[in-house]
């Protein structure tokens, strides 16, 4: 169980549970700076903060928590709600319930800039319309800068986040700033494979296992497992935004990933193997109707080895149970044989005793007569 750093925090405990309140955590931030910034902030002496420590969301002010992503489309606004909130760049522990309230120090907003407006008594001259002619008359010195000489600022190109100027040094730049579903996944960079991975752990059968991977590299092309494509229904397969990633990974975190056909566990030398295949024609992803673990061609894949397997092992029971009758009537049979030869034998030995004594017996009574004998 997930607990708060803060001390005296009680979020998560077994009476908000009950309450059905939810609590939301959040890892400390990757940069040094704002890493440093949250150990100042947070009161606890017995042990500083730790990378793998999480805070609670009831110690931020709420212009902190982001809970949608925000997307202009055609100059209208889009909320996508998240699965689980995120926290904004400038976001850091501030409130502290519970405990004295000197330590709470929330952020000041700082209000919106004045009109400055020049009132129109006060405009004594009209400044001239900027030409076409005028801006073709602007020389600037060559230089090796980037700075624009000479222009007005609404002419220079904006690059927005969906500019298509957005490339995969872009997201290098700012790997720290992607904002990741759950503390489950984490994020592998490759400079030299010019690639990127993000990988989600999870605890299954006793052990920890990697269930989804998103590679990306150049090409701008999210891949998910086996060289198999993200799908995705809110944008185009090509990354344009570190928004986009974001909605990518987040739609990889809310959907079910086919467990595939298991096989028992085999032993390979010293070590023990479990063999797992996926069936042909399987979409990886499994479906909002269905149930359970497996896609439907897996699921009938493994209905048809199950059904074969159960004809294999009634067919080796019927062997081995006409075997076993087998090996029982042989018994039998041999027991009785045993018998038989027993009760032969005995009689046998009875009459050739009697022939014995009736042989001897006739010869005395020759004898006795003086009769020749045989």
């Amino acid at each position: 169980m997930t607990n708060c750093f803060v001390p005296g925090c009680k979020s998560n405990s077994k009476s908000s549970r009950k309450k059905g309140e939810k609590t939301s955590f959040f890892s400390p931030p990757r940069n040094e700076a704002k890493f440093e910034k949250w150990k100042r902030m947070i009161p606890r002496k017995d042990r500083p903060l730790r990378r793998c420590d999480r805070v609670c969301h009831l110690h931020f002010i709420p212009e902190h928590i982001q809970h949608d992503y925000v997307h202009i489309i055609k100059g209208e606004t889009v909320r996508i709600p998240r699965s689980k909130p995120c926290l904004a760049e400038d976001a850091y522990p501030c409130i502290f319930p519970g405990l004295p309230k000197y330590l709470t120090k929330i952020p000041k907003k700082r209000k919106p800039p004045a009109n400055r407006s020049i009132p129109a008594e006060r405009i004594t001259k009209k400044q001239p319309e900027r030409t076409k002619s005028s801006v073709d008359k602007t020389h600037c010195p060559k230089s090796d800068s980037d700075v624009y000489c000479g222009l007005n600022l609404d002419d220079l190109p904006v690059v927005v986040n969906d500019s298509p100027t957005f490339s995969f040094a872009n997201i290098i730049n700012n790997i720290d700033k992607i904002c990741l579903p759950s503390p489950q996944w984490g994020t592998h960079v490759y400079e030299d494979k010019n690639s990127v991975i993000f990988s989600h752990v999870t605890f299954m059968n006793d052990n920890f296992a990697i269930d989804k991977m998103i590679f990306l590299n150049e090409s701008m092309m999210p891949k998910f497992s086996n060289n198999v494509s993200v799908v995705t229904t809110d944008f185009t397969s090509t990354i344009r935004s570190i928004h986009s990633l974001e909605t990518v990974i987040m739609s990889v975190e809310n959907r079910r990933v086919c467990r595939g056909i298991v096989s028992a566990p085999v032993t390979e030398g010293w070590k023990q193997v479990t063999i797992k295949k996926m069936h042909d024609k399987c979409k990886i992803f499994i479906s909002d109707q269905l149930s359970g673990d497996l896609c439907t061609n897996c699921k009938n894949e493994m209905q048809r080895l199950t059904r074969i397997h159960q004809t294999v092992a009634k067919r080796k029971d019927l062997r081995d149970g006409a075997k076993l009758r087998l090996q029982q009537e042989n018994r039998r049979l041999h027991k009785q044989v045993l018998r038989l030869t027993k009760k032969f034998v005995g009689k046998q030995g009875i009459n050739a005793e009697n022939e014995a004594v009736d042989d001897s017996y006739a010869i005395e009574i020759r004898i006795e007569n003086d009769l020749p004998t045989a």
